[in-house]
C-alpha cells in the first residue's frame, strides 16, 4: 500500500484517460480538502520545433489556438470514505501559463486562461468546475508567462507578465467585494 502520509493517488488526465501526455507547470493549487491542476500541455508542436523547446512554446504562444491546451481538473479528499478522487474536470477552459488562485470568499477559482488568440480572465465555480464567466484582457502583452494569480483586498486580479505588473480592473466579482 502506500506510505501512511499519502492519501492517495489519482491520475491527472483531464477527463481523458486515453490522453498520452500531460504536462502542469504550476504548483498543484490547494484549498481545503481540493487541489487543482491545469494541463499545459501543447495540443500541437510544430515539427521544426525541438523537443526541449516545447514548454517555451506554450509560454509565449499558449493562448494560440493552433497551441492551445485545455482542462482543469480538481480532486477532492472525502473525509467520510477517507479516499482522494476527482472532483470535477473542465474540458472548456485554457489556462495555457498561469498559476490559478481560490477565492474561499466566492468559492472560484481564478486563473488567465485564452480564447480567441486573446488573454481572459476565468472564474470557475470550485465547488462544480463549471465556467463562473471569462472577460477578454488582450493580446500577448498580456501573456502572464507562468506568473501567479493574486486577489487584493478589494477583489481585484493582479499578475506578472514580461511587460510588468498587470492589474485588472474588471467589473468586480460581487462575492469578492460584499464581505
Amino acid at each position: 500500500g502506500l506510505p501512511r502520509r499519502v492519501a492517495g493517488l489519482q491520475p491527472a488526465h483531464m477527463g481523458n484517460p486515453d490522453l498520452t501526455n500531460i504536462q502542469s507547470e504550476q504548483a498543484v493549487v490547494v484549498a481545503g480538502y481540493g487541489a487543482l491542476v491545469v494541463n499545459n500541455e501543447p495540443r500541437n508542436v510544430p515539427w521544426w520545433l525541438p523537443d526541449q523547446a516545447q514548454r517555451l512554446l506554450i509560454g509565449y504562444l499558449g493562448s494560440a489556438p493552433e497551441y492551445q491546451p485545455y482542462g482543469v481538473q480538481k480532486f477532492i479528499w472525502d473525509s467520510d470514505t477517507r479516499r482522494f478522487k476527482q472532483a470535477w474536470v473542465n474540458r472548456n477552459v485554457s489556462s495555457p501559463s498561469c498559476v490559478p488562485i481560490v477565492s474561499h470568499a466566492s468559492d472560484r477559482v481564478y486563473l488567465i486562461g485564452a480564447r480567441s488568440n486573446k488573454w481572459t480572465l476565468e472564474a470557475i465555480d470550485w465547488l462544480t468546475g463549471k465556467s463562473a464567466y471569462h472577460s477578454v484582457i488582450g493580446g500577448q502583452r498580456y501573456n502572464p508567462l507562468f506568473s501567479g494569480t493574486l486577489i487584493d483586498e478589494i477583489g481585484r486580479i493582479h499578475y506578472g507578465s514580461p511587460w510588468g505588473r498587470v492589474r485588472l480592473n474588471l467589473p468586480a466579482d460581487p462575492v469578492l467585494t460584499t464581505r
